[in-house]
């Protein structure tokens, strides 16, 4: 489950790649600059970027499967492995 104290969490590991990361989600271009106007700060960019694409259609047409996607865009995007754990720790156990 992407909680909101989850994203947080992620927000701060991939605060540098925020764009590769919405890049890497399919993220709409014009979304990601809207962002970038609105928020100074990485981390708070990153924050609202990874809130709106987890309510976006997109993420809620694939349900549980948005947690395989965003390890996916994390790892594409070369986030930290740290945060690829913390992302594999929300997955939910078969």
């Amino acid at each position: 489950m992407l909680s909101t104290k989850s994203l947080e969490k992620i927000a701060e590991g991939i605060e540098g790649k925020w764009v590769g990361v919405a890049n890497a989600l399919k993220v709409d271009k014009d979304q990601i600059l809207e962002i970038q106007d609105r928020f100074e700060n990485k981390r708070h960019c990153a924050m609202r970027m990874l809130d709106e694409w987890r309510f976006s259609s997109k993420a809620v047409e694939r349900g549980m499967s948005i947690t395989e996607d965003l390890m996916s865009a994390l790892r594409t995007a070369g986030c930290d492995p740290s945060t690829i754990k913390l992302v594999e720790g929300l997955m939910p156990k078969t």
